[in-house]
């Protein structure tokens, strides 16, 4: 039952029990690799001995989890950055090719890339890293860096 108060707010006459499990877990230990103190639990799933060991352990699985993907996107990053400044290197030298020892230098990576398609004129593979894409000119050590805004 409620009664009204004098701030027109309704206050409950009787309060709510809070329910309280009985039941008794056997001791188990935490899963957080540094921690491994013997615990009980109070509910059946509990794993660790305390909400921050939880939340510690499943940040360091999701980092390591992620570490492949942030390690890829770095080279991604790198291999747009290097084809950048060569993109810029030849408009400034007016050149239409740079020469595979400039991309050694640098330090590019072949292998990743995020995007490849066939050029319609050479029929050739682009190799694209972001905005910036790769072509090798046939029977030759040079290579033709191209540039396109949309993705």
């Amino acid at each position: 039952m409620r009664k009204a108060t004098a701030k027109n707010t309704f206050q409950s006459t009787t309060e709510v029990k809070k329910r309280v499990s009985h039941r008794i877990y056997p001791q188990r230990r935490c899963l957080k690799p540094d921690c491994q103190v013997l615990f009980t639990p109070r509910y059946k799933q509990q794993t660790h001995c305390c909400d921050q060991h939880r939340i510690d352990r499943n940040n360091d699985a999701r980092t390591t989890k992620d570490l492949p993907g942030k390690m890829l996107e770095k080279t991604f990053q790198h291999n747009q950055r290097v084809l950048k400044k060569l993109y810029a290197a030849c408009i400034r030298l007016n050149t239409t090719s740079i020469p595979y020892d400039y991309l050694s230098i640098e330090e590019y990576n072949h292998e990743c890339f995020t995007n490849r398609t066939i050029n319609e004129v050479t029929r050739v593979h682009v190799y694209w890293c972001y905005h910036y894409g790769i072509e090798r000119i046939k029977d030759t050590r040079n290579f033709i860096i191209h540039y396109r805004e949309n993705l």
